[in-house]
């Protein structure tokens, strides 16, 4: 993945970082309830992306949980517009890890959160 790929990722990383939400919010989209297996090396996009869709397409309040663990993902694009969410916050767990693998070189890189 080219070098302005990976700081795009970053900062959106940091950005959905910065928007946790607190433990009312109403709607709660677990990433392991998709599929998600925080082992570090199966691809978790798909259990990403189902998570994000199910709390887009949800109404009020909506928080995609990531529990601690290391998550292997493959570029993936959080879409919206959400028409019926007010609020949609990404909440990382503490020690949760991200794999980003690089399709041109074969390789990976650990974001830790």
């Amino acid at each position: 993945m080219e070098m302005a790929m990976k700081m795009k990722l970053v900062i959106f990383l940091c950005f959905l970082c910065r928007g946790v939400a607190p433990a009312s919010a109403s709607g709660t989209y677990n990433v392991m309830d998709f599929g998600a297996k925080a082992d570090g090396t199966t691809d978790d996009s798909q259990a990403f992306l189902a998570a994000w869709k199910e709390a887009c397409n949800s109404s009020g309040q909506a928080k995609v949980l990531v529990p601690v663990g290391t998550y292997f993902l493959n570029p993936v694009e959080f879409r919206g517009p959400c028409p019926g969410v007010q609020d949609l916050t990404f909440q990382f767990q503490a020690s949760s890890y991200l794999i980003e693998h690089d399709s041109h070189t074969l390789s990976s890189s650990l974001l830790r959160l």
